[in-house]
């Protein structure tokens, strides 16, 4: 009863209401902003951790892509040696020879697409220490960032709420925007001579549009353009005209 009666003076009383007045404690004891220019550096504090948070979020996005990609050609590799080793001697001693090059190649070209269509999908994607570590040392610093703003949610402050709202909500936004890939309004019937148009009026562009079916199976995709990069849209409609 005695330790009860000691301690409570050391208490730390916060206003148990929503408010714009001062004395609430930020993650610290020592840290207890009570006039207008302390709680303004407050939030000047939390817009920073707020915009660290979404560069974080940003960063991740766009780490999962290139790590995705990247255990796709580890995994391709991976079978495209599997698929060689298991290879019988006279079909490699065969290939090697000039006289059947032309041949191998155009037998090679019908054979790759029944090989990805065999192909078992993984369900779990390839353990690369390289990637993981990274990916889990982003997540981690995502969270930490995610329970900083959290703990200054938790108080009464309106004015730290707000703070944190508003620049989780227009960041965020942002980020989408130029972070994330957004699906492009429909372009209409395909019109081979129309297509340019869509390529930032780049005359040299022939077409960034194609009917299928692909002549062999394959298509190579160029992109000269000084700024822009490829996009590849695949539909599975039998007549898309409004892609």
């Amino acid at each position: 009863m005695g330790d009860s009666n000691a301690s409570t003076p050391e208490m730390v009383m916060m206003t148990p209401y929503l408010h714009f007045t001062g004395g609430d404690v930020l993650y610290f004891k020592s840290l207890q902003p009570s006039s207008h220019g302390a709680i303004a550096g407050a939030c000047l504090v939390l817009v920073i951790f707020a915009l660290l948070e979404r560069m974080l979020s940003a960063a991740r996005g766009v780490m999962q892509a290139h790590w995705r990609r990247s255990a796709l050609a580890l995994t391709a590799d991976h079978t495209d040696r599997s698929a060689e080793d298991t290879e019988p001697l006279d079909d490699k001693e065969r290939r090697k020879s000039p006289e059947v090059e032309v041949e191998s190649s155009s037998e090679n070209n019908k054979s790759i697409g029944e090989r990805f269509i065999a192909r078992r999908v993984p369900v779990i994607a390839p353990f690369v220490a390289s990637h993981d570590i990274a990916r889990g040392v982003l997540y981690a610093l995502q969270a930490l960032m995610a329970y900083v703003l959290m703990l200054a949610v938790i108080s009464k402050s309106i004015a730290m709420r707000l703070t944190v709202a508003a620049v989780l909500a227009v960041f965020a936004s942002v980020a989408t925007a130029h972070f994330q890939m957004q699906f492009p309004v429909p372009r209409g019937p395909f019109v081979e001579d129309d297509e340019p148009t869509f390529c930032d009026n780049y005359v040299h562009a022939v077409s960034n549009r194609s009917e299928f079916p692909l002549s062999g199976g394959f298509f190579t995709l160029n992109s000269e353009h000084p700024q822009w990069t490829i996009g590849v849209t695949v539909s599975t409609q039998q007549d898309p005209t409004s892609f």
